[in-house]
């Protein structure tokens, strides 16, 4: 569940979250750039995720489910 979310003057948003497995999101509009930030420490970045995908795993009742129906459909890889 989301718990609060930001927007910089650049439009980037930063949201944080509710959840067991899911700490946080970075979101960039302009590229189309999703990094989900783990509670665990992991980071994982999503390439060409259109912002009608981001707005609804922010509004989800568990951004766990959506990453595992929707996001990871996005290329993705680990990053540090």
């Amino acid at each position: 569940m989301l718990l609060q979310s930001i927007q910089d003057k650049e439009g980037k948003i930063s949201s944080l979250y509710d959840s067991s497995n899911v700490l946080a999101s970075k979101y960039d509009p302009i590229s189309k750039k999703l990094v989900i930030i783990f509670s665990n420490g992991g980071q994982y970045l999503y390439d060409n995720v259109p912002e009608s995908v981001f707005l609804n795993f922010q509004k989800s009742d568990s951004q766990g489910k959506m990453i595992h129906s929707i996001i990871k459909s996005f290329s993705g890889k680990k990053v540090s």
